[in-house]
């Protein structure tokens, strides 16, 4: 039993990472896009959002499984882009947080081009919160890969493992 929980990880233990790395790489765009121009950009890209998130990210998931043949980096890639909204929310958050303070001020003042005040002063800024949103999307990941993998080809395609090798 334990021989076939360890082979059964293997696709999640894929999924997951890749589908925080996607996430964090999307949200951070919108979400830095949003928080610094803010303005119409920020109703346009908000809205957006808020419409990914109206709908539950495993009902999501499961259209887009069921519906597609999928591959290992098809459902990381699916479940990463579902999770692009609830971290380009906390970006945003981060954003107009920082955008606000003295040294983003003198960058501006300076002349500084818009990306990078966002690279070079915010984004260092910003950090600990990637690290914290991309551990917790690590996790909602193998949750969601857990949930959406066995309706998928994906759980039938290897054979299961007889424990000794």
């Amino acid at each position: 039993m334990f021989a076939r929980v360890l082979a059964g990880s293997r696709t999640i233990l894929v999924i997951a990472p890749l589908a925080a790395s996607i996430s964090i790489i999307v949200g951070a765009i919108v979400g830095f896009c949003a928080g610094y121009f803010q303005g119409w950009i920020d109703e346009v890209l908000s809205r957006l959002v808020d419409a990914i998130l109206a709908v539950p990210t495993i009902l999501i998931a499961l259209a887009v499984v069921v519906s597609l043949t999928p591959t290992t980096i098809g459902v990381g890639l699916i479940i990463g882009l579902i999770f692009a909204a609830p971290v380009s929310r906390t970006f945003r958050s981060a954003v107009i947080a920082e955008a606000n303070l003295d040294y983003v001020a003198q960058a501006k003042l300076r002349g500084e081009h818009a990306w990078y005040v966002m690279l070079i002063e915010i984004l260092p800024n910003t950090v600990p919160i990637i690290v914290v949103e991309f551990s917790v999307r690590t996790c909602y990941a193998i949750f969601v890969a857990a949930r959406a993998c066995p309706f998928s080809d994906l759980a039938s395609s290897r054979r299961p493992p007889t424990g000794a090798s």
